[in-house]
């Protein structure tokens, strides 16, 4: 029998427990539409000077990872939380293109990537 034990409001991934012949199994499950997100992802793309500004200004949001991702390229591909130079890797994929907030490409070369 599956029991829902936490819904995150924020993240949406909801924390269920299920207890299978004597032994228990958490799962998490995205809840969360991410139509959203990428629409706000790609408006902030589309608004050059949101990239300019931040340059500017020392600093560059360069993507936005859903909570929901992480945990799934976690669990699927081991990928810490982390690891930001991955997420930088990943996010210049044209299959995570939709996650980035900017049109402009970022290299990894002699740069410290953080994420926040």
């Amino acid at each position: 029998m599956k029991r829902l034990m936490d819904t995150d409001p924020y993240t949406g991934i909801q924390t269920w427990h299920e207890l299978i012949d004597g032994q228990t199994r958490i799962y998490y499950v995205p809840t969360r539409d991410l139509d959203p997100a990428l629409d706000h992802c790609l408006a902030l793309a589309n608004d050059e000077s949101y990239t300019k500004a931040g340059m500017k200004e020392d600093w560059w949001h360069y993507g936005h990872v859903p909570a929901s991702v992480m945990l799934k390229w976690f669990v699927e591909e081991g990928v810490p939380f982390t690891a930001a130079e991955e997420y930088n890797k990943r996010l210049n994929r044209p299959e995570y293109s939709r996650l980035k907030v900017t049109h402009k490409h970022h290299g990894t070369v002699d740069k410290k990537i953080y994420l926040g």
